[in-house]
């Protein structure tokens, strides 16, 4: 059972996930530093199958939290 970007099922919540990269893109460092974001418990990251995956929401939140820092 999956979740999509678009919906979730039975009325769940849809979860924007996200790779390292495409969050290093929103955020507009290196992929690395993605990982030493997640590393440093700065920025949540998730393991999904193996890979690490982030929520889009929670990096927006973050590249917000940095700004106004």
């Amino acid at each position: 059972m999956a979740l999509s970007a678009e919906g979730g099922r039975g009325g769940r919540p849809a979860y924007d996930w996200i790779s390292p990269a495409q969050a290093a893109a929103r955020l507009g460092i290196g992929v690395r530093g993605v990982y030493r974001l997640v590393d440093g418990g700065h920025l949540p990251g998730y393991r999904i199958a193996g890979e690490i995956r982030l929520l889009g929401h929670e990096v927006d939140d973050y590249a917000r939290r940095a700004q106004q820092a």
